[in-house]
Formats: C-alpha cells, sequence, structure tokens
C-alpha cells in the first residue's frame, strides 16, 4: 500500500470524474499548470462537500504536479500540509500527519549526505528544516507518524475501501481499515527507515523473552522502554494496539498477517542463538495450528519452510549435525502447502524452494596433475545422488588448444568419443538433501590429457546432470618466475616426482590473438623453447611486444603438459624527460577565513632511480575554493635548496570547506571553517583492576574546562557496547569469535556532573548468549560518554575494558626448531587482558610428542565427512596420505620428559639447557599458571 503522491485512475464520485478526466489529458500532455488550476477547482469543491477523500487526492494529486517542475517542491508540500493541518479533521487530520512524516523523510533521503554533516546542538529548536541535524528529522517524523494515531477509535471505525481515491497498492484483506493503513505506515518507518539516523543499534533482545507468546498473551505484555530502548518499545505497543483490535474484528487475514510480522521481528531483533530460532519456529507452528484460515496462511507456512531451509544451509559435517536434517522439515512443509493451495501464485514460492531443496548436484575434485600409472585420489561433492557413474576420454592436446568452440560444447562433443576407462561409485544415502563430501579413487591412467565425466545416470543422456573434469597425467612440472629486469620470465622444468631438472624439453609458447577477419579469439603460436642441461630456459618477448600474456605446452616423448598459469609481462620503457614534482606544506591543517597561511614548498627531479633538488624552478601556485573555483594565484620560483615559501590571507568572502593549494606539480589541502575553540574537555578515569564476566563494573570520570576548573551539572548520555576479540597469545581449535565484530549495545542511559564535576556510571559485563556455554570467551566492554555543557557544546569520550572467561593470559616466545648444540632460552611473559605485566606462579613441563613411524602427509582436499572407501583400502592405495589426522602433532599421544616450577613477575626466562641430552623428535612445552584471583 503506498498514499498516493502520483495518482493512478481509480473509481472517483461522478460529479468529479469529468474533471479527473480532464486533469489526466492535461498531465499527458505535460501542461501540469493547468492541471494544478483544475485541481484546485477540485479542492475547492470537494471543501465545500465536505468530501474528504477528494479533497486530500486533491492536495495529493497537486504536490505530485508541483514536483514535475518546481525544484523546492517537498518544501511547498511541507507547507501546504502544515497549513491544511491547522483546519483539518479526523481522519483528514491523521492522513495529514502520515503524509508530512513521509514528506520530511523523502527531504531526509534526497539531502542526508548534507544534513549528516550538521553539528547536532542542544536546544537547537528552529522551525526552518534546512537546519536541521539527523536527529531533529528522526524526532519530528516520529512525532508526525505518532500524531496520525491518534483518535484510534474514529480511525478503526472508518473502512479503507471508503478512501480508494487517495490509496492503491492495498489489500483490504490484509489492511480493512484507516487506522490499519496509518499504523502499518508508521511501522514501516519504526522497524526499518530509523536505523540511518541511529549511531548504534539497540539491545537486541535475549533469547528467551516473552514476545514469542501467542496473541492473547501478547497484547497484554508491559513494555519498559528504559529496557527495550525507546524504539523497540514502539514497534511493539504498535503490534499490541493492531492485534488487540483484530483480535475481535473477525478478519482473521489481517490478524494473521500482523501475528507474523510481529513474531517475524521479534526474531530479528533478537540474539541469535539456537533458543531463539526455536521459540521462533515453535511460535510460527503455534499460529498454524491454532488458524482454520488456511487461505491466509501461504506466507506463514512459506516463512516456516524459509527459516527451515536457511538454517539448514548452515550445516557444517564437520562442526556437528543440529542443523543436518532442517532441509528435510522445510522440503515437508513445502509438499504441505503444496496439497493445501491452488491458485498458481501461491503455489510459486513453495514448488520454487521444494526444486531447490531437491536439486542433484556432484562435483570432483583432483590435483592438478597426477602421476602416470598410480591410483588417483579425487574428493567427490554430492547432494541427493546414491550413484554416480564416471568415464574417461583421451583428448588430443593440439586440437583442445587451438579450438575455437565454447569448452562446454567442445565437451559435449568428446563425450560422443570411445572412452578409455569407465566406472561407477555408489554413495550413502544419507536421506538429508545436504551437501557432502568423500574421497573415491580413480583407476591409474597413462601419460596424457583426459576428460572426465560424471552422470547419475548411466546413459549419459542430454537430458541427465553430466560434469566433466579434466586430468592432465605427467611426470613434468615447472616452475616460472616473472622478472622485471628483464622483462620476460624465467622457467625450470624438473621431474614431478624426484624434482631433478629435465633437459631437452620442447616447449611451444602460445598467445591468444584476436582475428580480426573472422571476429574471433585464436590460440597462435609464436615461439619455440628447448630447456637446457639444467632445464632451464628464459623467456622474452617474441615479436617485440610491450605486453601480453604466454601459455606453454611442454613435450618430452610421449610426456605432454600444457601450463594451467599464463606469463604476463610487462616492457617498461626507458624514461627519458625528468619527472617534477612539488611537495607542498602548510603551517596549520585548519583555519578560520581571514587568518593567514604560511606554506613551503620543495620541488624535486627524478630520472630513474636519480633524484635531484630543482633549483630555479618557476611555477604558479594557486588556491582553489572548495567549489573548485580559482581564488587567486602567486608566481614562485625556488631557491638553491630547491625550496620556496611565502604567506596568504584565506578570503573571508569564499565557501567554508576544503580548499586547495596547488602548482603544476603538487597540491596539498587545508580546512577553513569558523570553528570554535573547546571550552571543556571529558576525562574518562582508567579502569583499574581485573574483572571477571558478569561482574558489575563502575566507571567514573569527570568534566573540566581547560583551565581546571570543574563544570558542574553538565547533562551526559552514555552507552556502552559490547564486543567479541580474541587474544593473539591465546590459541584453540574449536570456536573463535570475529575479531572485533560489529558493537552491540548493551547498556545506556543519562547522567549529571556534580559539584565537583565528577560522575559515575555502572554496568554488568553480560557474555553473549550464543556462546554462554563456551569456556573461551572474550570481551571488549566500550564505554562512550556525550557530554553537554549549559552553552549546548557537546563533547566525547571514550574508553575500553576487556573482560574474558579467564583473567590472564601466558605467552611463550621462542623458535619451533632447537639446536641441541646452541640451544637458546624462552621467554614468557604473563598479562591481564588489557596487555598490562602481571605477577604469577607457573609450572613448565615438557613432553615428548609419539609421532607415526612413518612420515604422512594430508590429503590436498581435507577430511570427508562421508567415507566411500575402507581405511585398508585407502592405506593400500595412499600409503603416504594420512586417513584422519594421525599426522597431526597435537593428535599424538605424549610421555613427560621433565617439569618445573616458575616465577613469572610480568616477563620471565626459562633454560632449556636439559634438552641437549633428548633424543632427536619432536615435543611440546606447556606452561600452567594461575594469578591472584585463581
Amino acid at each position: 500500500f503506498i498514499l498516493l503522491l502520483f495518482p493512478a485512475c481509480a473509481q472517483q464520485h461522478n460529479d468529479f470524474e469529468k474533471t479527473w478526466k480532464e486533469i489526466e489529458s492535461f498531465k499527458k500532455q505535460g501542461l501540469p499548470q493547468s492541471a494544478i488550476k483544475l485541481v484546485d477547482q477540485v479542492y475547492n469543491q470537494a471543501k465545500a462537500d465536505k468530501n474528504q477523500p477528494q479533497l486530500i487526492k486533491a492536495m495529493l494529486y497537486k504536490m505530485s504536479l508541483q514536483g514535475d517542475f518546481e525544484e523546492d517542491h517537498l518544501e511547498k508540500a511541507m507547507q501546504q500540509t502544515m497549513t491544511a493541518l491547522q483546519t483539518a479533521q479526523t481522519p483528514e487530520k491523521e492522513i495529514m500527519h502520515s503524509l508530512l512524516a513521509q514528506l520530511i523523510q523523502q527531504y531526509y533521503n534526497q539531502n542526508q549526505w548534507k544534513i549528516l554533516q550538521r553539528t547536532t546542538i542542544n536546544g537547537h529548536d528552529s522551525e526552518d528544516i534546512q537546519t536541521w541535524d539527523a536527529m531533529q528529522f528522526e524526532q519530528a517524523i516520529q512525532t508526525h507518524y505518532l500524531l496520525s494515531l491518534e483518535n484510534r477509535k474514529q480511525l478503526e471505525a472508518l473502512p479503507l475501501k471508503d478512501f480508494q481515491a487517495i490509496v492503491t497498492e492495498y489489500d483490504a484483506n490484509f489492511w480493512p481499515t484507516i487506522y490499519d493503513l496509518l499504523a502499518n505506515r508508521a511501522l514501516l518507518f519504526f522497524t526499518e527507515s530509523t536505523l540511518d539516523f541511529k549511531n548504534a543499534p539497540e539491545p537486541l533482545f535475549q533469547p528467551e523473552n516473552p514476545y514469542f507468546a501467542d496473541a492473547h498473551t501478547f497484547v497484554g505484555l508491559p513494555l519498559d522502554a528504559n529496557q527495550l530502548g525507546q524504539n523497540h518499545a514502539q514497534v511493539l505497543e504498535l503490534f499490541q494496539r493492531l492485534l488487540a483490535f483484530h483480535l475481535t474484528s473477525n478478519n482473521s487475514g489481517a490478524f494473521i498477517n500482523l501475528n507474523l510480522r510481529r513474531l517475524t521481528y521479534v526474531y530479528q531483533q533478537s540474539v541469535q542463538t539456537s533458543a531463539s530460532w526455536n521459540q521462533y519456529a515453535n511460535a510460527l507452528s503455534e499460529l498454524i495450528e491454532s488458524n482454520q484460515d488456511k487461505k491466509s496462511m501461504s506466507n506463514v507456512y512459506y516463512t516456516l519452510a524459509e527459516l527451515y531451509y536457511s538454517n539448514g544451509q548452515n550445516y557444517q559435517p564437520q562442526v556437528g549435525d543440529s542443523s543436518r536434517f532442517q532441509l528435510v522439515e522445510s522440503a515437508r512443509i513445502c509438499r504441505l502447502a503444496l496439497e493445501i493451495y491452488t491458485d498458481s501464485a501461491q503455489k510459486a514460492p513453495f514448488d520454487a524452494l521444494h526444486q531447490q531443496i531437491l536439486q542433484k548436484s556432484f562435483s570432483l575434485t583432483t590435483e592438478e596433475v597426477i602421476l602416470p600409472g598410480k591410483p588417483i585420489l579425487a574428493s567427490l561433492g554430492f547432494k541427493n545422488v546414491n550413484k554416480l557413474y564416471f568415464k574417461v576420454v583421451r583428448l588430443d592436446v593440439d586440437a583442445y588448444l587451438k579450438s575455437n568452440v565454447p569448452q562446454k560444447d567442445q565437451m559435449k562433443q568428446t563425450l560422443q568419443q570411445q572412452e578409455v576407462l569407465s566406472f561407477s561409485r555408489d554413495l550413502p544415502d544419507t536421506k538429508d538433501h545436504q551437501g557432502h563430501t568423500a574421497l573415491i579413487s580413480i583407476p591409474a591412467l597413462n601419460k596424457g590429457f583426459y576428460a572426465l565425466f560424471i552422470c547419475n545416470e548411466p546413459d549419459f543422456s542430454e537430458q541427465s546432470e553430466v560434469e566433466f573434469e579434466p586430468l592432465w597425467v605427467s611426470e613434468l612440472s615447472y616452475i616460472l618466475k616473472e622478472n622485471s629486469n628483464t622483462d620476460g620470465g624465467e622457467m625450470y622444468v624438473l621431474d614431478r616426482v624426484t624434482g631433478k631438472q629435465v633437459p631437452g624439453v620442447d616447449i611451444e609458447v602460445y598467445q591468444s590473438q584476436y582475428n580480426n577477419k573472422l571476429r574471433i579469439h585464436e590460440t597462435v603460436q609464436v615461439g619455440q623453447l628447448v630447456t637446457n642441461k639444467a632445464g632451464f630456459t628464459s623467456v622474452t618477448a617474441f615479436k617485440k611486444e610491450r605486453y601480453g600474456n604466454y601459455t606453454f605446452v611442454f613435450r618430452k616423448g610421449e610426456d605432454v603438459l600444457i601450463s594451467r598459469n599464463y606469463m604476463r609481462f610487462y616492457k617498461n620503457e626507458k624514461q627519458v624527460n625528468p619527472t617534477i614534482r612539488t611537495y607542498l606544506f602548510t603551517d596549520r591543517s585548519i583555519y578560520r577565513p581571514g587568518q593567514t597561511m604560511y606554506y613551503k614548498g620543495i620541488v624535486v627531479s627524478s630520472l630513474g632511480d636519480e633524484v635531484t633538488l630543482a633549483k630555479g624552478q618557476s611555477d604558479l601556485m594557486q588556491l582553489y575554493s572548495p567549489n573548485g573555483k580559482k581564488i587567486m594565484e602567486i608566481p614562485v620560483v625556488t631557491d638553491a635548496y630547491g625550496a620556496f615559501q611565502g604567506s596568504i590571507q584565506i578570503p573571508q568572502d569564499q565557501l567554508n570547506g576544503s580548499m586547495n593549494l596547488r602548482t603544476k606539480s603538487g597540491n596539498v589541502q587545508v580546512m577553513v571553517e569558523e570553528y570554535k575553540r573547546p571550552a571543556f574537555l571529558v576525562i574518562l578515569d582508567t579502569v583499574a583492576g581485573q574483572y571477571s564476566l558478569n561482574d558489575s563494573i563502575r566507571v567514573t570520570g569527570k568534566v573540566e574546562n581547560y583551565a581546571g576548573n570543574a563544570v558542574t551539572n553538565a547533562f551526559a548520555s552514555y552507552r556502552v557496547t559490547r564486543s567479541s576479540y580474541w587474544p593473539i597469545p591465546y590459541r584453540s581449535y574449536g570456536w573463535i569469535p570475529p575479531y572485533l565484530m560489529s558493537d552491540m549495545q548493551i547498556v545506556f542511559g543519562e547522567l549529571t556532573s556534580d559539584d565537583q564535576g565528577a560522575f559515575s556510571l555502572k554496568f554488568k559485563a553480560i557474555t553473549d548468549p550464543s556462546a554462554q556455554n563456551r569456556l573461551d570467551q572474550f570481551y571488549q566492554y566500550t564505554v562512550s560518554v556525550r557530554v553537554t555543557d549549559i552553552t549546548g557544546e557537546v563533547h566525547d569520550a571514550q574508553t575500553s575494558i576487556r573482560v574474558g572467561s579467564v583473567s590472564a593470559l601466558l605467552d611463550v616466545k621462542g623458535t619451533d626448531q632447537v639446536n641441541r648444540e646452541a640451544i637458546e632460552n624462552f621467554n614468557i611473559s604473563a598479562s591481564n587482558l588489557s596487555g598490562s605485566g602481571i605477577r604469577m606462579d607457573a609450572k613448565v613441563t615438557f613432553y615428548q610428542l609419539n609421532a607415526p613411524g612413518k612420515v604422512l602427509y594430508s590429503t590436498p582436499f581435507g577430511l570427508p565427512d562421508q567415507e566411500v572407501m575402507s581405511e585398508q583400502s585407502y592405506r593400500d592405495q595412499f600409503p603416504d596420505l594420512a586417513w584422519k589426522e594421525e599426522n597431526r602433532p597435537e593428535k599424538w599421544t605424549r610421555n613427560e620428559m621433565s617439569n618445573k616450577e616458575l616465577s613469572i613477575n610480568g616477563k620471565a626466562t626459562i633454560s632449556l639447557g636439559e634438552l641437549s641430552t633428548w633424543p632427536v623428535g619432536e615435543y611440546v612445552m606447556v606452561i600452567e599458571g594461575k594469578d591472584q584471583y585463581g
């Protein structure tokens, strides 16, 4: 729904229908002023007839027409609306308040970049909208939206269908009365638009909160704006009013729509935990079960299905199974809705979501180049498939390289060729619609270039899903390094197994070139290279190009390999003429109009790596205003030191802002403002001591002028925000919170300085409910205070306190590889969370790690979550790769070698002399300690 700011043809009263047709005709002819004259006639006639719909429509239409040819139409529209408000009656008055709020918001949106640069001044209540700051705009919009909801009973009694002349795009099933329309317009602002004005978000609802309750319970809940935040309280109160009205209005469509929006708002504004998710899902399910009007429930069904779908998308097999089967539930809800709804528009979103959940997909990842004659390890990703079929086809290297056919079409042709190998793999039936990974073995292949096709059907038909993966099987490898000094590159060709240089390798060099006649890109051979005895060759431009990309084809007998990366080169032209650059400096960065600016410039000349001072260099120095207008210019000449200096007076008749002082080869910007020297400052005291989570923390401060005198009775507002951080010395293989994530406001309030200019505030170091069971929680609580004195001058101060699940940190610095013949001591430090050193008694224990009998490497694909190969089969085929995590030292068993006590006073040193007698191997050092708080 929208108020008719840009009217469309709608049903009109017979007395006005002819006039409105004439108005539409003038509008289409581009004659807005002629149309306005007729609109004024409609307005006067409707006012005389007390026809409120036509009266309001005429006013709105006039505003719309004025917008076609007047630059300041929004200001005039606001003024006209405020004038009309003086004599308006219900519901005209309430509609105009809502319209005025919308007009002010539109003005703010159009001028936001300019408004946000204005300084907030307390007590500034000017009626001139061109002087308002952002907070005044927010207050004005809020005020008019709230005024539009007065006379609630009268508005609830007025059907919206009687006002079709001024409203379009509305659904009478959801908004049956004028009050519904106005209240929902206000809700739209309070739930979405206010974020444009706020410096920080209001506190989020806790996971376990009462606002997910059923509608009958919700409408009776008390709302405390001091705890919830002013905006949250206002939104919930509007939902309470609307739901209370529709609980008895016999309009199930409006009730269901409002209840869904209320629950969604509460969830979106809650701390996102499993508890809040469960409350939201349960509330939606109860809403479905408690209402018989299934026709109006489609949005609820879809919201619930989408909620399960979104949560299912968060499934991470290596983390846990908590959301694994959420997609199954989402698909069930979609099928239920498809049985209920027959209308194609209602069925469409459920059908699309259901198909997306059931969609089959699979992909294969292998190493870039595979060794011949050995089984091939590959990572297979799959979803909603239980069996896959594989076909390997040999490709002709030259044809593949020079083909101009798109790769997808080229692979379609290749698929019809005779395969050299085909096989299938059975996959686990996971029954969860989730994507999974498994490691599979591909039979060994001879040297060459292949395409591996994968399909969920054995016939590889065009109707089935077919994916492909190129396979290079070769013993060759190469190292390519671009060399900016030679404008080319250096290349070594090596044996992929032994790493030895391979001499006598023929290297064909190709380049993509555009064929103007055929209008296509072609791969053309531009050069030929051969590696020397050391397996080395250098690459330079073959046709004296200044820049370009090369692709290489390596050939050694039957072994062929194409480079997957390009060699890019760019040939720098030698500099002939020196480059002049001027470095400009000013005595200050900000000036008042009329003040004197002292400047200095240093001019240097550079040619290649040689830089000299430019003596006797003449130039014109110019000063430009913020709007780019040249104000003055001064001729300058450098002295024997390549410098010039002088002074200029800042003009008083120019715009304030960023001015630019420039020469031909340099510039500097300065600010020109009518600034005021600060009269006082805010000082926050350092918070002493160590704290634990959920402790109460007191922060003190004072307000004083620059003479050191106290500023008494100064008003202050404060807020405390919390962010997670991760101490650098602290290590864990579990969950790591985002480093200094976005702030979350946890408390706010107001206070006043006492006779000594002092103030204090207290807050509780509450934790993030989503991590309440974690043992590794670390938070930074930032206290921000804004003080305003009696003149309206505003200053801010900020301090931070770090609190965590532990109050002290231990860190050790030393090398992880120790030479028994030259052992160095290790340095250990103990600190609080703010980094200050503390005293601590610690125990240092050394353990010998029991490594596996051979070196094992991790797979390049990571650990899979499903098993297709048995452990024995895997170890037989890939004996050098780890099956799980047996190659990770933290998983190895260990034997204690020694331990010692250590006293740390901020820092300490530990001697490692005893290590010289230990066997060669891997060890771990564990340091444990407690501070004075335990």
